[in-house]
């Protein structure tokens, strides 16, 4: 297996903005009266914020005009985005930044995420620079686990499917990768997945075994 690339997922790979975006939906449905079931956070993973809002709204039974959903998700990303003003690379996961700088002398680098504020994330934790692509929500139609996210990242950098590794934690972006021919590493939950070529309990974990792998490949 030749790999040139590596495609990264942001939120529980790279980053761990899971707080702000939990806090942000707790918040605002508190506001709309909507409870949040704190079991759908595995769920809310990888899926846009259209997506993340009919998930809290079909658990809790509620159904919103087009309108008011827009009304709704908008403010959840406001709050967001003003809670992401205190983050910085204490959010960069364990050995993410020693990872990225053994990766970026080999391959290419990009991020494929449905997050419509992935490179203002990328940009506060210091992690911008690293990526050569970053495909996020405004430049995809659809969400994880539709391909296109992964489809647009290895078409940006020029490379085939099967020639980049995607780095995932949810089940929704695993499989979109599978989908696309993609080999994947799966951290986490996600790292249970039969098809996985790499399980990661941690995503620091890739630089011990896919480095090793494909040095030995070459």
């Amino acid at each position: 297996m030749t790999i040139s690339a590596v495609i990264f997922d942001l939120d529980g790979v790279l980053t761990s903005t899971d707080r702000f975006h939990i806090e942000a939906w707790q918040t605002t449905c508190d506001k709309w009266g909507i409870p949040f079931c704190a079991s759908l956070r595995d769920k809310l993973r990888g899926v846009g914020r259209k997506e993340c809002a009919l998930l809290i709204l079909n658990e809790a039974g509620i159904t919103l005009s087009e309108k008011e959903l827009k009304r709704f998700t908008d403010e959840k990303n406001r709050l967001f985005i003003s809670l992401l003003d205190s983050a910085g690379e204490d959010d960069v996961l364990p050995g993410v930044m020693k990872l990225l700088t053994k990766l970026k002398s080999q391959y290419l680098l990009a991020v494929a995420s449905s997050s419509r504020n992935a490179k203002a994330i990328l940009e506060n934790t210091g992690l911008l620079s690293f990526f050569d692509v970053v495909i996020d929500g405004t430049m995809i139609t659809r969400s994880k686990p539709d391909p296109e996210v992964f489809q647009k990242a290895a078409e940006a950098i020029n490379k085939p499917y099967h020639e980049c590794l995607v780095v995932e934690d949810s089940m929704a972006g695993v499989d979109a990768a599978l989908t696309l021919g993609c080999p994947v590493a799966g951290v986490g939950s996600a790292c249970m997945a039969s098809e996985v070529t790499y399980a990661l309990i941690e995503t620091r974990e890739l630089g011990e075994i896919f480095l090793k792998d494909n040095q030995e490949a070459r």
